[in-house]
């Protein structure tokens, strides 16, 4: 594989912007067959049950292609669908083959989404992400697991996926600007509707509190009543 000076560029923007996250690099080699061996790039690297990941960050949207058990072609065709979408929204992302059946596209920067409660941030991924595929051909395939169950690692790009062992490599990406705006409208009507789900829930715990303790009142009362009715 030859490797252009576009896509080091490419790289080097995304690597940036994981610094940018988390200030702590570390150096790897870069091996794509023997013919380039020796590109060393630098990245964020945790440790997770022996294998290279990194985490999500609350200001960073995963868009995860599943194809397991698709055709290569459809799965190519909505990863290409997707990422024409996204460029068309002027939206600031990276998209890699995971190595293994999918993609996965990261788009990087909301600012501000960081100062939010967890199930805010969740529930706001989710739908954003269903805005910006919203018939786009092949959306059927992305997996919004990660954003609703907040999945927070994931294997980090140019490293070996942990089952095929081939490399997660970067194929497309839009950086007209370091950050993504975020949508004010969908982030307001996320925390409306969350707000309302917690006084509701609220509301029903305090009624059936008040309900039990009549209950017990009553239960008691009434007790007390019939020993009283007995012993005269």
């Amino acid at each position: 594989m030859e490797i252009s000076a576009d896509y080091k560029e490419g790289a080097r923007l995304y690597l940036n912007g994981l610094y940018s996250k988390f200030k702590e690099f570390k150096a790897i080699k870069w091996e794509v067959g023997a013919r380039n061996p020796n590109w060393t790039i630098s990245y964020y690297s945790g440790s997770y049950n022996g294998e290279n990941y990194y985490t999500i960050v609350p200001d960073e949207v995963v868009i995860d292609i599943d194809g397991k058990g698709k055709d290569r072609a459809i799965v190519e065709s909505a990863h290409n669908s997707l990422v024409a979408r996204l460029k068309k929204l002027n939206v600031n992302f990276w998209s890699f083959d995971t190595g293994g059946v999918g993609y996965h596209i990261h788009e990087f920067g909301f600012k501000g989404l960081d100062n939010y409660q967890p199930d805010i941030i969740k529930e706001y991924k989710t739908r954003l992400i269903k805005k910006q595929i919203e018939g786009v051909a092949g959306i059927e395939l992305v997996d919004l697991k990660i954003v609703k169950k907040g999945v927070s690692l994931i294997g980090i790009p140019f490293t070996p996926h942990r089952e095929t062992g081939k490399l997660k490599l970067l194929l497309d990406w839009n950086y007209s600007r370091n950050y993504n705006e975020i949508d004010y409208d969908l982030l307001s009507q996320v925390v409306k509707d969350i707000s309302n789900n917690i006084s509701i829930n609220v509301s029903n715990n305090i009624s059936n509190n008040v309900s039990n303790k009549i209950s017990i009142n009553i239960s008691i009362n009434i007790s007390i009543n019939i020993s009283i009715n007995v012993s005269i």
